[in-house]
């Protein structure tokens, strides 16, 4: 059923998975928590930079052979300390 239903889609899904148990009788905290997730997954695709692969593997190679720091990588490359930690895998 839950395949030919539009409107009312993701209220069908929440009876269901309640039924089955999945979830409490509490769905608004549980709806809530979920929410927050999707936001958080929205938001975060929303500011995703795309670094090439090359730019990477130079950001890279200038961290560890060059020994540069996180905020010279920024500056060189113009790219956020925080995206420079996600290419480096530095958390």
């Amino acid at each position: 059923m839950l395949p030919y239903v539009v409107k009312k889609k993701e209220d069908l899904q929440i009876a269901i998975n309640y039924i089955e148990g999945r979830i409490t009788g509490n769905t608004r905290d549980e709806g809530l928590r979920l929410s927050k997730l999707e936001n958080a997954r929205k938001a975060r695709a929303a500011y995703a930079v795309d670094v090439s692969n090359e730019i990477q593997e130079r950001i890279k190679e200038d961290h560890s052979s060059g020994k540069l720091g996180q905020v010279r990588l920024s500056k060189k490359y113009g790219y956020s300390v925080s995206e420079i930690r996600r290419v480096l895998g530095a958390r």
